[in-house]
């Protein structure tokens, strides 16, 4: 089986769903940066206060007066129960992991009129640890998978008039994500083992308006779609249990994989104690493409087979922060939901003979939803902390592989709770 599937698995998606693996690993673990954000749910389109607009609408950053440095740290959690149809066993696996979330400056210009701000730092924006069993009476599968992906943001955000501003951010991204699979057939006593490293570099642009008056707030953010550039690395071994193996196959190759563009809508209320929020972003990931793969891979995975593995994605978030009257402590909290991109139809790669040899369906049986508390804690008249919890759930199922009569399929339980603390320093 692994050798019939050696060349689908170049683009398969983490956990061997159908499309690539960058574009899969970005959609179930992308992050929020800021603590502010995690605290309030992400609705930040028209509400973002410090250096972190420059991800969630660059606009904002027009508003800064002061100097500012923004640095926070992240320690996060992911729990997957999975269960596989041909054995009716349930397997568990936990990882957890804890990083730099976001370092970031922004200094406002003097202006003549208006506001004038740039900003620099960087962002962590998707992990992709995870670890996975697939037992069966005659075969199993283990994989583990780890990497980041982050962007370096350069913006500059400008005060038009005293109700709207504009701003732009260029983001530097790059990523890492390695995967290690081992299949061994326990009737035959053999093994499969590969080993997968994809590195991606690619620079996006995201555009932000802002509009102000009195307490209202409205937001919108554009990003164009980018492309993406890929270098793939490969390594596959197989031979029998309890014998050291022999030095097997290796290579590499590159593409380009173009990313779909997004467009983001925030409104919010904002009065001296409180202020509420709502944001709602969308993305056609029907729109994913890619250019220059090596000869061959392009007879499984087609521009409209990968089209039709995905669809439109919606995300509605909702948060709100009050500051507790003569104090310096603001609680915040918010919560979220979000649709599927991908498709659930079942979907027939060919090989060059024109014989079906791999089937795949993806379907989230319910939509990811989550919830975050947070609180934000002025020490002195220049620091201020900010602490934020966030946990969100959703399940899954998709079929493994088709081939003949044999059919597998996979359904898991998926929960992911984070905490962030940033240490925010105007001047």
């Amino acid at each position: 089986m692994a050798r019939r599937l050696v060349l689908a698995l170049f683009l398969l998606p983490t956990l061997g769903r159908a499309s690539s693996p960058e574009a899969m690993a970005w959609l179930d673990h992308e992050r929020l940066p800021g603590a502010q954000a995690l605290g309030m749910g992400g609705a930040l389109t028209a509400l973002a206060e410090d250096w972190t607009a420059s991800w969630h609408n660059p606009a904002l950053l027009a508003w800064q007066r002061r100097t500012e440095f923004n640095l926070g740290f992240e320690g996060s959690g992911l729990s997957v129960a999975r269960s596989v149809s041909t054995d009716g066993g349930e397997t568990e696996s936990d990882v957890s992991a804890t990083g730099l979330s976001h370092a970031g400056y922004a200094h406002p210009l003097p202006a003549l009129r208006g506001g004038l701000c740039w900003g620099l730092g960087w962002v962590r924006l998707a992990d992709f640890d995870q670890r996975a069993a697939f037992p069966d009476r005659t075969w199993r599968v283990s994989e583990d998978f780890a990497g980041q992906q982050g962007a370096w943001l350069l913006s500059v955000a400008a005060q038009w008039t005293a109700s709207l501003a504009g701003g732009l951010s260029l983001a530097f991204h790059h990523g890492e994500l390695e995967r290690v699979e081992r299949e061994e057939d326990l009737d035959a006593a053999t093994f499969w083992r590969s080993y997968e490293r994809v590195e991606l570099d690619g620079v996006g642009l995201r555009l932000g308006l802002a509009w102000r008056e009195g307490p209202l707030r409205l937001g919108l953010l554009l990003e164009p779609a980018h492309t993406l550039d890929v270098d793939y690395r490969f390594h596959q071994q197989e031979g029998d249990l309890g014998v050291t193996p022999p030095p097997g196959v290796r290579g590499s190759s590159g593409y380009s994989l173009r990313m779909p563009a997004l467009v983001g809508l925030g409104t919010g209320w904002k009065t001296r104690f409180w202020q509420a929020g709502l944001a709602w972003d969308w993305q056609d990931w029907s729109n994913l493409s890619y250019d220059d793969l090596p000869s061959g891979l392009d007879i499984s995975l087609s521009d409209q087979l990968l089209a039709r593995a995905f669809q439109p994605r919606q995300r509605l978030r909702v948060g709100g922060e009050w500051t507790i009257p003569q104090t310096d402590l603001r609680l915040r909290g918010g919560a979220w939901r979000e649709n599927s991109a991908r498709s659930g139809e079942r979907l027939t790669a060919w090989d060059e003979d024109s014989q079906p040899y791999l089937y795949w369906a993806v379907d989230r049986t319910s939509v990811r939803t989550g919830v975050s508390a947070g609180l934000s804690w002025l020490v002195q008249e220049v620091v201020a902390l900010d602490l934020a919890l966030a946990r969100e759930s959703w399940k899954e199922h998709w079929l493994e592989y088709g081939q003949g009569d044999y059919e597998s399929v996979i359904s898991q339980r998926v929960s992911r709770w984070r905490v962030q603390l940033a240490v925010v320093y105007r001047i």
